[in-house]
């Protein structure tokens, strides 16, 4: 237990935010050595994403037969921002334990569990020097946030050099009441929705002639705070929508904003299926939502059905259809159209709009 927790100690010692530096590597692979591990440093980039630092540790495998297991230990270093250091009583990266807890940016999720993992493999080794096969460590620095260079492309490399891993556990903390009450067998789906709302920027003295995208913001948070997804199942909590994020650059305070964007978490669990998203259109007109917010995926899905729909009419319906879709494209915010323009949108929604709409709840004013 104590070389778990002063390995815990040193770990939650590397200010190691998203996407974890090398410093806290350089830790790591010596450790892996000094016990005998062969190690290899994974640096990946790309797909709209920072570099990450990833680490693929092995014991054994050169000498297991062709018949040995592999098993393997899935891990990540990088920790959340702390916020300001100042509200913390202690400094979130110099560890100290307090009343039978450690306390430290990471002692949970997931440098504690780290190196729990660690020491225990260590211990079996030890214990276990003739033992036939492979144990292995995964440890990526990008987990918190993107998510997009880390383990996903390091299991890629893996599977490229014909490397099987025959089983893994992800050893972050699921206890609820008590040390290993359960193990959890699956987690909540996560989608990050990103909003951005364009207003229309004037001065604070005169709000009749400026649109405030604060007030619309407020509208979306309200709705989606006193909205329940679902009610959660045996297995899984209930769906949430939770706001974590916003961006506004104004530093005025008598100037209302142009635009803001803010950023959600959603956490979604095995209610919400393939079969559930096909019937978005009937869940919609049931709630007959205000707001809606969408993955682009998702908003292209909607469209090209109703384009299809618009593709099967004939004659006049037809061709009111896409000259509506024509003139949608061409649409510009805050009357920026000329007054023809405007007049001729006045009919597409007569005519062919307030069926999308209606399609959509009926109520429906921003997406």
């Amino acid at each position: 237990m104590n070389d778990t927790i002063e390995l815990a100690k040193k770990l939650i010692a590397f200010e190691s935010i998203t996407p974890a530096k090398q410093d806290i590597f350089y830790f790591l692979i010596k450790l892996f050595k000094e016990h005998g591990f062969e190690t290899k440093q994974l640096n990946f980039n790309g797909n709209g994403s920072y570099e990450v630092i990833n680490l693929f540790a092995t014991y054994g495998m050169s000498n297991a037969g062709s018949n040995a297991k592999h098993f393997n230990f899935a891990c990540h270093v990088d920790v959340v921002p702390p916020g300001n250091i100042e509200d913390w009583t202690e400094n979130p990266f110099n560890p100290i334990i307090k009343d039978g807890y450690l306390y430290g940016r990471g002692s949970e999720d997931m440098k504690g569990c780290t190196a729990a993992s660690i020491i225990s493999v260590f211990n079996f080794i030890k214990n276990n020097k003739d033992f036939n096969g492979t144990i292995s460590f995964i440890i990526t620095g990008d987990e918190e946030a993107d998510s997009i260079n880390g383990v996903d492309k390091v299991v890629d490399w893996i599977s490229a050099q014909g490397i099987r891993i025959d089983g893994s556990i992800a050893t972050e903390s699921s206890s609820e009441k008590i040390l290993g009450d359960q193990i959890k067998v699956g987690r909540k789906g996560a989608v990050d929705v990103h909003i951005e709302v364009i207003g229309k920027q004037g001065h604070a003295a005169y709000p009749q002639l400026a649109k405030n995208p604060l007030h619309g913001v407020s509208k979306i948070i309200d709705f989606f705070d006193n909205y329940k997804l679902d009610e959660g199942n045996d297995f899984f909590e209930k769906s949430s929508i939770q706001f974590t994020q916003i961006e506004l650059n104004n530093k005025a305070k008598n100037v209302i904003p142009e635009r803001l964007k803010v950023v959600a978490d959603m956490r979604f669990n095995d209610l919400w299926n393939a079969e559930s998203i096909e019937k978005l259109g009937d869940n919609i007109r049931e709630v007959k939502p205000h707001f809606l917010t969408v993955v682009p995926r998702l908003l292209e899905k909607i469209f090209d059905k109703i384009i299809d729909k618009g593709s099967l009419l004939t004659g006049v319906k037809k061709t009111l259809f896409f000259w509506a879709v024509n003139l949608g494209e061409h649409y510009k915010p805050y009357e920026q159209n000329s007054a023809w323009y405007r007049f001729k949108l006045k009919i597409a929604r007569k005519l062919i709009f307030s069926k999308w709409r209606e399609a959509l709840g009926g109520n429906l004013r921003a997406i």
